[in-house]
């Protein structure tokens, strides 16, 4: 069995970043068959609490983004969107 410990950095990169979560299926596999177990360490917790306002801040910024270039036509117009 192998003990992994994975940094804060990498929680919130997947936090952040939703295409990232198929990142965790293979991470789940192995977890639920008893191969591996995860080691996360208290700071690791805290840090993750004091910046999980900030990463779901930009999580809605990117997405609210993402959304209003979804509806620009590519000449730089915006395109009519029905309600």
């Amino acid at each position: 069995m192998f003990n992994v410990l994975i940094e804060t950095s990498v929680w919130l990169d997947l936090a952040e970043n939703p295409k990232q979560t198929q990142l965790l299926d293979p991470l789940i596999a192995l977890l639920s068959h008893g191969y591996m177990d995860v080691l996360v360490p208290r700071l690791v917790l805290e840090e993750f609490q004091k910046n999980r306002k900030r990463v779901a801040e930009r999580r809605s910024e990117a997405s609210a983004r993402t959304s209003t270039r979804s509806r620009t036509h590519p000449q730089g117009k915006r395109a009519a969107v029905a309600p």
